[in-house]
């Protein structure tokens, strides 16, 4: 009797007296799974830099409080180096020799600027990625990146300052030059901003104005954290194997992106500095790659910009825009994925660029870049040609994205992407996205 009856349990599917509602139990439950995963990896988005960002937050808000009350000037600058080499110890390895070169690098360079040399500037900027080259060449990848980052902003900032100063350094500006390195808003995430913004941010300011700057940055910060989520527990809602794959994997890379920039953006708007960090929608819903390119980091384009391209715009635009690209991906230290995309994105910029003017000015079409601030074509944005153009090189963009950066899949970003996995996934893709970059070049000297 008790085989006959294990046989009957056994064969229950057999007699299935409700299979719908069966089929809802087992959907309900795989919608339980889902959730309680996607519930999980949140908490755990939180949990891994609650201490970090929350200490971040603390320094940087106490850096805001000792500058609006009435103390020595020195006494603020003093301040705001401690309150940053309290900070960076966090995010770097209590290694002696690892400190001495992070904080002996912009020392060194600091040098220089009290030195009166020709083309400083310039000079200032190599010294810089020499330094990170030779950094990364002496400790282990996964070391260097931890601290890319932090070296990429010094170098941006020394290499700003001697554009900017030149050599009116003086032995009394040593003080505040250290505040505007270390400072804690900035040391860590960024982002680029000039000597001149740390100096106008020890300016008084109403309680008003005070009180609104601390709740928006709040809302920046809240906002990040929502990119963190959606970057970290995407993957979840995506089936294994989903055509979706290489558009989310790239939409994660861009989201983790818009989390720092947006983290940066409320730390340093709590110390004191207005600036715009990015434009997610301008990336995701781009008119054009060049559009993308501003809006991916301000001010890093502005840095790009102001000291790269102007100083050798006089060489020629395609010239300079390749110096532009170039400097970017060598800030990064040296490795071929990232300078594989940035170079691959330059080149693709001004091709575009190049074909959309000409097809403008040949014509009279309203499809530029960029959007025209007084438009004088004769076909405007809202004419059926203009905007069947538009929306072809807004296809165009979007996949370029996902082309270029479906290499960042997670799969060894601890220790650098390997040159071989970045060929490997463009070879997935037929290496399409660098076919339509040749196809508008050609077409780029046709018109």
């Amino acid at each position: 009797m008790d085989l006959d009856r294990l046989d009957l349990f056994e064969d229950y599917y057999l007699l299935d007296p409700d299979e719908d509602l069966l089929n809802n139990v087992y959907f309900e439950d795989y919608q339980w799974g889902i959730s309680h995963q996607i519930g999980q990896c949140i908490s755990g988005c939180f949990s891994s830099v609650r201490y970090t960002i929350g200490k971040l937050l603390l320094a940087t808000f106490l850096q805001r409080l000792i500058t609006i009350i009435n103390v020595p000037t020195w006494a603020k600058h003093l301040l705001c180096v401690f309150l940053g080499l309290i900070i960076l110890p966090d995010w770097i390895q209590r290694n002696d020799v690892r400190m001495a070169i992070i904080f002996g690098l912009p020392l060194l360079l600091l040098f220089l600027l009290q030195t009166p040399l020709p083309a400083k500037g310039e000079i200032t900027i190599c010294a810089c990625i020499l330094s990170i080259v030779c950094i990364q060449y002496f400790l282990p990848a996964h070391d260097f990146l931890a601290i890319r980052g932090i070296l990429m902003i010094f170098a941006m900032k020394v290499s700003a300052l001697a554009f900017d100063r030149g050599s009116s350094c003086e032995t009394k500006d040593i003080l505040p030059i250290l505040a505007y390195m270390f400072g804690p808003a900035t040391s860590v995430f960024g982002p680029f901003h000039t000597f001149d913004d740390y100096v106008k941010s020890l300016n008084h300011r109403t309680v008003k104005e005070e009180v609104l700057s601390v709740l928006h940055s709040m809302v920046l910060v809240a906002v990040a954290f929502c990119f963190l989520s959606y970057s970290s527990c995407i993957g979840i809602l995506l089936p294994d194997g989903s055509i979706l794959t290489d558009y989310v994997t790239a939409q994660s890379f861009r989201t983790s992106h818009y989390f720092v920039c947006m983290l940066s953006e409320g730390l340093v708007l709590l110390s004191g500095i207005k600036l715009s960090t990015c434009s997610p929608i301008s990336v995701e819903v781009p008119r054009s790659l060049v559009e993308v390119v501003v809006a991916w980091n301000i001010p890093m384009h502005r840095f790009l910009h102001t000291y790269v391209y102007s100083n050798f715009i006089s060489f020629g635009n395609a010239l300079s825009i390749l110096v532009s690209f170039a400097v970017s991906s060598l800030l990064h230290g040296f490795n071929f994925q990232i300078s594989a995309v940035l170079l691959s994105l330059g080149f693709a910029c001004y091709f575009e660029n190049s074909f959309r003017n000409r097809l403008s000015r040949r014509f009279s079409m309203c499809v530029r870049a960029r959007p025209c601030r007084n438009c004088n074509h004769k076909r405007k944005s809202g004419q059926w040609q203009t905007l069947f153009i538009n929306v072809l090189f807004f296809a165009v963009s979007v996949y370029q994205l996902i082309y270029l950066g479906a290499p960042f899949d997670g799969e060894g970003a601890e220790i650098g992407y390997e040159m071989s996995h970045t060929i490997a996934t463009w070879r997935r893709h037929r290496f399409f996205g660098h076919g339509i970059t040749a196809g508008i070049a050609v077409l780029s000297f046709c018109i």
